[in-house]
């Protein structure tokens, strides 16, 4: 072989690399994730701009790419097309019963060898490489790929345009943008758990935020008959009692009841009045009740504390009436807080028997029951007909239940151990072996 057919080969080994080097880059600027390039944008990283640039136009970039890629198929195929096949037809010739075969011989061999270098030069092993390190491939490659697309723009435009007018026929929008789904942050913070990047408890945490953004105000309330209340018209002695029994640090204050709600007032402002031997008018001493529907999501509610500097907030139904309240610390603490743990003083609202049976609060969130029992559904949920495991009880049984009294469903066998007046209280939870409803 001559010197001339030794440069041929060097020039398809090169045309080779380059076509690895435009799929490196084609798959790590792809696969890159934004937030990271931003971030060394932010740095002054002007690669890392060029990039971000790069992925914001993808009609652009991917024609550049795909432009240079043919044009070294094409290439490629030329050379060895014109130099190689005619070498190895020549020594096929040798073969006398290969002689009127040896031409196209020549070329399918030489066809499978540029091929295969290709594939496994050009485009897979590039991929692979560019998958795993994608941020730092794609800031390192971008200056280059930036500037071949600021040459190839012309070309890249005529393509783009055909692009978007095939696509418009096909009814299919070019400028539809993926989005990042609260399904995909779960896997990713999963995977991260699994890796030891991420810790268990943040994990936990991040789990929580995404209940907590689905609640509303209704599922986070104490409920009217629990709620601790001060009476203006009581007796100071009868109103410290309450105070000093309750352990609340704010209280509604009234005028007779619930449904003539005066303000809020706290111990603290209670304990400074008596220090200064000042006589105690509850009506001065309390601030106005800010009121939010029962509808209003979580993250509403610390919004609205936040903006009005209050800690305490009462739930009205859509008939104006006080179905509730609402603090501070019952919004955050369902991010912190298990249903099985209690503080010191309380019941746990989940507490497992030895026979593996559970007793549960009837308070017990919906959300809550489902996670605690493994389950995805529950019968009559998605009709808003109750929020509480004392809600699911009475709507399971089309009644107000008596002690004793279960059913069975999704599972799981349902028994009424305790009643609180008119309210569920305790309820016991064992599983079953088949899914019906039996009362």
């Amino acid at each position: 072989m001559t010197d001339l057919v030794y440069l041929e080969i060097a020039g398809i080994i090169l045309l080779i690399l380059f076509n690895g080097i435009l799929s490196m880059a084609e798959i790590a600027i792809v696969s890159s994730r934004r937030t990271k390039l931003h971030q060394e944008a932010e740095n002054g990283n002007l690669s890392a701009r060029k990039a971000m640039i790069l992925k914001d136009d993808p009609n652009n970039f991917l024609s550049t790419v795909q432009i240079g890629i043919t044009l070294i198929g094409i290439l490629a195929g030329a050379i060895s097309g014109a130099t190689f096949a005619k070498y190895i037809a020549e020594a096929l010739k040798q073969i006398p019963w290969l002689v009127p075969y040896s031409e196209a011989l020549g070329v399918a061999f030489v066809v499978l060898i540029i091929t295969y270098f290709t594939l496994v030069l050009g485009e897979l092993v590039p991929k692979r490489i560019a998958m795993n390190r994608s941020e730092r491939i794609a800031i390192r490659l971008a200056p280059m790929i930036y500037t071949l697309s600021r040459l190839a723009r012309p070309l890249s435009a005529v393509l783009s345009a055909s692009m978007r007018a095939i696509l418009k026929l096909l009814r299919h929008s070019s400028e539809e943008k993926s989005k990042v789904t609260e399904e995909e942050i779960r896997i990713l913070i999963d995977q991260g758990t699994q890796e030891g990047v991420i810790k268990e408890v943040e994990q936990d945490m991040v789990e929580r935020v995404f209940i907590l953004g689905d609640r509303l105000a209704v599922e986070l309330m104490t409920p009217r008959t629990d709620i601790v209340y001060l009476d203006m018209n009581d007796p100071i002695t009868e109103t410290l009692q309450r105070v000093s029994e309750s352990h609340f640090s704010r209280y509604p204050v009234v005028n007779d009841d619930l449904d003539h709600v005066v303000g809020i007032t706290t111990a603290n402002q209670l304990l400074s009045q008596m220090v200064t031997l000042k006589r105690i008018t509850l009506k001065t001493i309390s601030k106005p009740a800010i009121f939010i529907p029962e509808t209003m999501p979580a993250f509403k509610i610390l919004e609205e504390f936040k903006n009005t500097g209050r800690s305490m907030a009462l739930i009205i139904d859509e008939y104006g009436s006080l179905v509730g309240l609402v603090t501070h610390n019952d919004v955050l603490s369902a991010l912190v807080t298990d249903v099985t743990d209690a503080t010191p003083g309380e019941e746990a609202q989940v507490v497992t028997r030895e026979d593996g049976s559970l007793l549960l609060d009837g308070m017990l969130l919906v959300d809550e029951l489902k996670e605690v029992l493994n389950l995805n559904y529950l019968e009559g949920e998605e009709e808003g007909n109750y929020d509480t495991l004392s809600g699911f009880v009475m709507t399971a049984l089309g009644r107000i239940p008596e002690t004793g009294e279960y059913f069975e469903t999704a599972g799981h066998r349902f028994e009424v151990m305790d009643m609180d007046g008119k309210r569920v209280d305790k309820v016991l939870v064992q599983k079953v072996a088949d899914d019906r409803t039996t009362t």
